[in-house]
């Protein structure tokens, strides 16, 4: 159903190989029913059926030719006024996947031997991003796979780690060629038959992609099925051992058997903890979107109870109390709440700050304490400062991150460093050409910085970028009257 529906490139691929692997080995261990099977199968599949829409035809087709009327259309409709390439289509998803495999190959040549550790693409890419992702779709999104998993292997474990994951490939490619070569039963050969097309199949489809959790479970529990399955063959084949006398379990065993059961109980109660922090959590983020903060707040602090060294939940508190803090500052409450602002502000800084030593490498949280603030400067216009020191320290773990700059620019303007300001906004658009609000930022600061000429060659720019833009062609207007009012 999944590849029925998303027509996944990586997942038809890993399909056809993984076909062409069983029509193989049907053809040669079950001659009489193999080319039946495989006719059935091309004709699903080239053809579709009554039980599924996919077929390969489909992938092939040619779009007859517009009609005149259609092409005039065509040509009158207007573009889309400032939508995003997303909206209005999206950026090819090869294209994507093409520059983040690139980023993950600059990693591996910073960290050749064991990468950046297990499970941290998404700290590391956004260090050795490239500047041409700035210009597809899916520019601003959160990558922390590479979309192929044996690079995000090799970035994240080097080439120690991507040999080690290759050599189970190879041990379990062989262990199946190994059963399949020693079969003596059609049951065992076409059990072995489909491990060995799953295994094709998951390997392809994991090159185009990443492997999900079930994909995961699936690849370890056929390397332990080929365990237990080559151990029950090996026995079968030995010769039996007549042993009248019942085993006995000495004390050791027993202590083995203790120390696996508390071992056991431990993980479970353990993962159990953790499952119900990211319950709390989840359900704090549904009660403060529905405004319930009383409860919202309280689920939060569940969540960081039970699971103290997950900085994502400090990261959410602070967010949150940084919000609280503004709420109560421009509420009418606020001449009677000056102590509980400077409380919850504070607390605000120090949920961040526990945050990073959480965690300091991961890009969202050193956003998160910049948006911290930027908000908080609303109470005191000090707080400017940290926020153009957050904002510094995200550009260093993203240096190609255009909206880093964008933001850091405003927080300078905001604080007066008018010169700064517009330098890091002239820099956002230089490293993103289509980045429409930077470029109308950048207008409006030019006008504030007494920059006419600039400010109107600025919104010149933008609407060649979006035409239909009705706010940036009457702020060019006004601007154009002004300069030549005598």
């Amino acid at each position: 159903m999944s590849l029925t529906f998303t027509y996944s490139r990586g997942a038809t691929l890993g399909l056809l190989a993984g076909f062409g692997v069983f029509a193989a080995a049907m053809l040669i261990n079950f001659k009489k029913i193999a080319f039946v099977l495989l006719a059935v199968f091309l004709i699903n599949i080239f053809f579709g059926s009554a039980f599924n829409r996919f077929n390969v035809g489909q992938f092939f087709q040619v779009k007859p030719a517009p009609s005149i009327a259609e092409r005039k259309a065509d040509t009158t409709k207007p573009a889309p006024a400032g939508g995003t390439q997303l909206e209005n289509g999206g950026t090819e998803s090869g294209k994507i996947r093409l520059i983040v495999w690139k980023g993950a190959l600059e990693i591996f040549r910073k960290y050749p031997w064991f990468g950046t550790g297990v499970e941290t693409f998404a700290f590391s890419y956004y260090q050795f991003r490239p500047t041409e992702h700035n210009l597809v779709s899916e520019w601003d999104f959160l990558y922390n796979k590479a979309h192929n998993e044996f690079l995000n292997y090799l970035a994240t474990t080097g080439a120690v780690g991507l040999l080690s994951y290759l050599s189970l490939w190879v041990v379990i490619g062989i262990g199946i060629l190994g059963q399949l070569k020693h079969s003596n039963s059609s049951h065992q050969t076409g059990i072995a038959i489909a491990w060995l097309t799953g295994l094709v199949a998951q390997g392809i489809s994991n090159f185009f992609g990443f492997s999900t959790v079930a994909i995961n479970v699936l690849f370890w529990l056929g390397l332990a099925w080929l365990g237990v399955w080559t151990h029950q063959t090996s026995l079968a084949s030995a010769t039996p051992v007549q042993n009248s006398s019942a085993p006995t379990l000495t004390g050791w065993n027993w202590m083995k058997a203790a120390g696996i059961t508390i071992l056991s109980l431990w993980t479970i109660t353990l993962v159990l903890t953790w499952w119900s922090a990211d319950r709390d959590y989840a359900a704090s983020k549904a009660l403060l979107a529905a405004g319930s903060y009383e409860l919202g707040m309280t689920k939060l602090e569940q969540a960081i109870a039970a699971s103290p060294s997950e900085a994502l939940f400090w990261d959410e508190l602070a967010n949150q109390y940084s919000r609280l803090a503004v709420a109560l500052k421009t509420s009418p409450q606020a001449s009677t709440s000056g102590e509980v602002i400077t409380q919850l502000s504070q607390a605000a800084v120090a949920a961040s700050d526990q945050t990073l030593a959480l965690n300091s490498r991961h890009l969202d949280f050193h956003k998160t304490r910049a948006r911290i603030f930027i908000n908080l400067s609303q109470i005191d216009p000090t707080y400017l400062t940290q926020a153009q020191a957050a904002l510094q320290t995200a550009i260093k773990l993203s240096p190609t991150d255009p909206k880093l700059v964008y933001h850091l620019g405003l927080v300078e303007i905001s604080a007066g460093q008018t010169s700064a300001g517009l330098a890091h906004l002239e820099q956002a658009v230089a490293m993103k050409p289509n980045y429409l609000t930077a470029w109308f930022d950048l207008g409006k600061a030019y006008e504030q910085a007494g920059q006419p000429t600039n400010a109107i060659a600025t919104y010149e720019r933008l609407l060649e970028l979006s035409p239909q833009n009705p706010e940036v062609t009457a702020q060019l207007k006004a601007l154009q009257n002004l300069d030549q009012t005598p």
